[in-house]
């Protein structure tokens, strides 16, 4: 492409005639430097802008049409101005191959250089170089690791490529050169660590070792310890065992606990018969028995403690006792029955809370021990099952047996602290412990009872239902009821005990004011003073206790306003029975002050009230100016 540009240049420039020259037919034309022709206007003198030559030369043809305007678009082709003398030379817009003078032969020439094979542009960015090539734009091939590249299409064929790792388990470090080597893996069946030791300041090569004592600091008599974040902590030992650096624990004194020992089988103990020293093993009880002195009795010097002997068979249908001087023998003056119509042997109860219920069971004389068979048996005696029979029988508990009191149970208790569960045992074809919150269920008579407690007083609740059974009262529960819960067991006693005083209502309610009242009206107490079993409730008593008491209730009224009442009167009515008091100098009509007492008891029974009433025949004001008017009650068992 380059030669056609030259050949063509060269070739318009020898055809470039100046305007103001004239050539003649027939004169030559510079035949030394171009061609020994003529130019020849006779050639062709009808075509205009068409000049002949007069050569018949075929490479350069005979005709010439419009030479300047061939000149003109070489010029143009060339990107030169139009019309140019002989010298000109074309302006380049850059100079990235070449200078600013250049012929267009010149900048070909340079610009063919550039891209020799061998020694051609480089990509280096530089100008006439070319941009430097980005490899994130490739779409294929590869960089050879000559070339700075892998010669790879992966990341790990690119690793491998450069890696000097050859074998299973080798590492790859940095060595002094510095370059990376290969560290050849540990090929021993000894497990091993990396080990690498600097100087202070500059590293060293790592190398496979076994750990040693002084790679593991641990301080004096520690233990190393995973902590809470998973690591191994240095620990002192503490608590109960301790550590020597030799690696010798010790327990300390008093530190194991009988749950921390081996469990031992059911009535075994701990102990050495072996008689010498040696370590401890389980006895059974034969075995700990032998290990034990024997009674002996006294003689006249005083005996030895010890084990009693063995009752010969027949000493307990005989009565016999073990007397002082170690021997059995029937106490003069006794008598050898125990079946007594009031027998209550080996019995006794346990009671606990749970889940704010009450259950109650029937134990052993020990309080603990469920009754069983044979001489473990709760031996209670009973009323005859007929009404009108005067005999007697005797029953053995010999199972686990127990009642539930559920929350809202409340056999008939209002909320308060002390609150009593009598227990009772049922003779029946299912003998069985039952509960009432009344002692006074009479053994001497047939009750009947409800199943599941619930919250009626005076009524007798067991598991099961009864009707017309001898029963038998063996003990008391108090606990604490909080409708609708049972909680804080705080008395568990077995009879005999008192019936009575801790049955004893006493209570006093007051009113404090002015009223005027239109004939008889109960008279109003609106604040509770005292009520140690919460029995009543204001204004009209209504007696709640389930225990047939005699009651006594009073009032003391120290108003001082009757002004001329006629008649007027205090009244108190106890159980549905009523007593009227009334004051001299109020039946008088004396309109001076007065106070007021009256007293009266009946005994009562659940539903029955106690209210007092104030009466006259016309309206009065009791205005008591400060003071109070009281009503008190007290209920017990027994008449007062």
């Amino acid at each position: 492409m380059k030669n056609y540009f030259v050949v063509l240049t060269l070739f318009l420039l020898c055809l470039s005639i100046p305007s103001d020259a004239g050539v003649n037919d027939g004169q030559p034309v510079n035949a030394a430097i171009t061609n020994a022709a003529f130019l020849n206007k006779n050639q062709n003198d009808t075509d205009p802008f068409v000049i002949t030559l007069s050569n018949s030369a075929g490479t350069s043809g005979t005709t010439i049409n419009n030479v300047q305007k061939q000149l003109n678009s070489t010029s143009s082709f060339l990107g030169s101005s139009v019309n140019q003398g002989l010298s000109y030379l074309p302006t380049w817009a850059t100079t990235n191959r070449g200078t600013s003078g250049d012929s267009v032969f010149t900048r070909v020439e340079a610009i063919d250089t550039a891209f020799d094979g061998s020694s051609g542009h480089t990509h280096d960015g530089t100008t006439g170089n070319g941009p430097q090539l980005s490899f994130s734009t490739a779409t294929t091939g590869t960089v050879g690791i000559s070339r700075g590249g892998t010669g790879q299409t992966t990341a790990t064929a690119a690793f491998n490529a450069l890696s000097p790792m050859t074998t299973l388990g080798d590492l790859i470090y940095e060595d002094s050169t510095p370059s990376g080597v290969r560290l050849a893996g540990n090929t021993t069946s000894t497990r091993m660590f990396l080990r690498q030791t600097g100087t202070g300041s500059v590293s060293a090569a790592p190398a496979w070792d076994t750990l040693l004592d002084a790679d593991l600091p641990l301080t004096n008599a520690h233990i190393l310890v995973g902590n809470a974040s998973n690591l191994a902590a240095d620990v002192a030992m503490s608590g109960d065992v301790t550590i020597t650096n030799a690696g010798v624990t010790a327990i300390g004194s008093n530190k194991v606990a009988n749950s921390q020992l081996a469990q031992m089988a059911a009535h075994t103990f701990k102990g050495n018969n072996t008689g010498s020293t040696a370590n401890a093993s389980d006895l059974t009880d034969t075995q700990a028995t032998a290990e034990l002195n024997a009674f002996v009795g006294d003689s006249g010097s005083g005996g030895t403690k010890g084990l009693v002997p063995a009752p010969a068979s027949g000493d307990a249908a005989a009565g016999k006792f073990l007397k002082a001087d170690g021997t059995f023998a029937v106490p003069s003056g006794s008598s050898t029955s125990t079946d007594q119509s009031y027998e209550l042997s080996n019995c006794g109860i346990s009671a606990t809370i749970s889940s704010n219920t009450v259950v109650l069971n029937l134990k052993q004389a020990d309080g603990s021990t469920d009754p069983s068979t044979g001489t473990s048996a709760c031996t209670v005696g009973f009323r005859s099952a007929t009404a009108t029979a005067g005999g007697y029988q005797t029953v053995n508990f010999t199972a686990a047996n127990s009642i539930t009191v559920g929350t809202t149970a409340s056999l008939g208790h209002t909320s308060m602290s002390g609150a009593n569960i009598y227990a009772y045992l049922i003779q029946d074809t299912t003998s069985e412990i039952c509960v009432s919150n009344s002692p006074y269920l009479d053994d001497g008579i047939l009750h009947s009872a409800t199943a599941t407690p619930a919250t009626t007083g005076g009524t007798l609740y067991c598991t099961n239902s009864h009707t017309s059974r001898p029963t038998r009262l063996i003990g008391v529960v108090q606990a604490t009821w909080s409708n609708p819960n049972w909680s804080s067991i705080t008395k568990v006693a077995m009879v005999p005990f008192r019936r009575y005083d801790e049955d004893t209502i006493f209570a006093i309610y007051n009113w404090q004011g002015s009223h005027t009242y239109s004939g008889a009206e109960t008279m109003r107490f609106d604040t509770k003073e005292q009520d140690n079993l919460n029995a009543f409730s204001t204004s009209t008593f209504t007696f709640t206790n389930q225990i047939p008491s005699f009651c006594t209730a009073g009032i003391d009224s120290e108003f001082n306003a009757l002004d001329g009442v006629t008649d007027a009167y205090l009244e108190v009515t106890v159980c549905g029975s009523s007593q009227q008091c009334y004051s001299a100098r109020n039946a008088s009509n004396s309109a001076s002050s007065a106070a007021g007492y009256c007293v009266w008891s009946r005994q009562c029974s659940v539903g029955d009230t106690i209210l007092a009433t104030a009466g006259g025949d016309a309206s009065y004001t009791l205005d008591n100016n400060g003071q109070r008017t009281k009503i008190w009650i007290r209920c017990s068992p027994y008449p007062q």
